[in-house]
């Protein structure tokens, strides 16, 4: 069976946009970016002022820190998605343990202080 000249440039064409599309589906995936949302309270009052850092594994070092807001929020932007360790100091520290997904926004439960 013969093929034209026609043929195998449609072909390349194909294999070409198949490829494209692969790369810039793992770009996507491989940039996805998170903003850890949360709230800290004491009681039902939310405090403000609160450090509340983010710690990376395996070390578990300080990778991104933020402070809580008027309203008790606070914000970590630009987070890949993992596991991490959410540690808020308000008196005595307290750590949690996070999974940050593949999505724009991570919401954590509220946060009680002591």
């Amino acid at each position: 069976m013969a093929h034209s000249l026609a043929d195998l440039s449609c072909f390349k064409r194909g294999a070409f946009l198949l490829i494209l599309l692969a790369v810039q589906f793992e770009a996507g995936t491989a940039m996805a970016q998170t903003t850890v949302r949360g709230q800290i309270l004491q009681g039902s009052a939310p405090i403000r002022g609160v450090k509340v850092s983010l710690l990376c594994p395996p070390a578990w070092h300080e990778c991104a820190y933020t402070y809580s807001g008027p309203d008790g929020m606070y914000y970590l932007q630009g987070i890949p998605p993992g596991t991490y360790a959410l540690e808020v100091w308000a008196g005595t520290p307290q750590r949690f343990s996070i999974e940050v997904p593949p999505r724009p926004w991570a919401d954590v439960a509220p946060i009680q202080v002591r």
